[in-house]
Formats: C-alpha cells, sequence, structure tokens
C-alpha cells in the first residue's frame, strides 16, 4: 500500500517520525491522512484487494472526507458491498466521497456528488469570459455533503479548472 506517510510512522500508531511531523506542519498532509493510512494499512491486513491500493490524499470538508486514490484503486477503497468505506466512514463520522485521481472533471464531479446526479455541466458566456457551472436539482442540494465554495475548491484542487456549483 502506498500512502502519504513512510511505513514506519503506519506500523506506529502513537508518534510521527521528523520528516512525517514536518510534512504534518507543513499542511503538506493532513491529520485525516495520517488516520486514514494507519486505518487503511491496519485493514490491509484482513482484507486482500488493500495491499496494493495507492492513496494519494484525504481532503476534510465539514461534512464529508474525500478520498483522492490513484487511477483503478477507487472500487478497492470502497471495497465489497461497501465494506471498506463503511469503516472509514465509522472512524470519521462523515460522509466518505472516493475520487480516483484522472483530472478528468466529469468523473470528478460525479464521484464527489454520487448519489446525486448532476443536470450537466453548462457553459455561461459573459462580457468578461465565460464560467462553467454544474447545474444540481435544487431538490438534491440537502444530499450533496458540500457547500458552494467547498465543492468548487474540491473540483478545482484535482482538475485543475474551475467549476461552480449551482443548484437550479
Amino acid at each position: 500500500m502506498e500512502t502519504p506517510l513512510c511505513s514506519i510512522c503506519l506500523e506506529n500508531d502513537d508518534i510521527l517520525c521528523n520528516g512525517c511531523r514536518a510534512k504534518l506542519e507543513d499542511g503538506d498532509i493532513t491529520q485525516e491522512e495520517v488516520e486514514l493510512s494507519r486505518l487503511l494499512t491496519d485493514l490491509a491486513g484482513r482484507i486482500e484487494n488493500l495491499e496494493d491500493v495507492e492513496i494519494k490524499h484525504a481532503i476534510p470538508t465539514a461534512d464529508a472526507l474525500v478520498i483522492v486514490t490513484a487511477e483503478g484503486d477507487g472500487p478497492k477503497v470502497v471495497g465489497r458491498n461497501g465494506r471498506v468505506v463503511k469503516k472509514i466512514a465509522e472512524r470519521f463520522d462523515k460522509s466518505i466521497r472516493v475520487v480516483e485521481d484522472t483530472g478528468d472533471p466529469h468523473e470528478v464531479v460525479e464521484k464527489l456528488l454520487a448519489p446525486v446526479e448532476y443536470k450537466g455541466i453548462n457553459t455561461v458566456y459573459k462580457p468578461d469570459g465565460e464560467e462553467r457551472k454544474i447545474v444540481v436539482d435544487e431538490q438534491q442540494k440537502p444530499r450533496v455533503p458540500f457547500t458552494e465554495d467547498e465543492f468548487e475548491d474540491l473540483v478545482e484542487r484535482l482538475t485543475d479548472e474551475h467549476l461552480n456549483l449551482s443548484f437550479e
């Protein structure tokens, strides 16, 4: 398993080595990444498919934890019948979204919003340029675990594209 932590820190639940501690203090890794890495390492001993998973990031928001994996590793982190992701949700007491690091805005948006479906990605032309927005049915707003700002920041971080979230 490949995680943001070194192998020594993955095995030790109490402390971090100087390198990993410096990454945490500098903001290169989050406390959630530390906890998630250790939890998944523990689960990998019992769940075979987790052994070759690459966790790139764990991005916390107010109501959700977004787990970014290497391409193709998302289903392994979810697990059969959601077994792994349920354990993660129990540990963090948040909604969990697993997103593969593909850079594809459509795929990232779909994974972040699931099970909510979006109507489309529209381009709005304005005098000062164009703007792209994700349109979601207004009735689905309570099911989206992100604020508009959190969602837009996540999409930009994961795809390098700015997309606005709009409920209509």
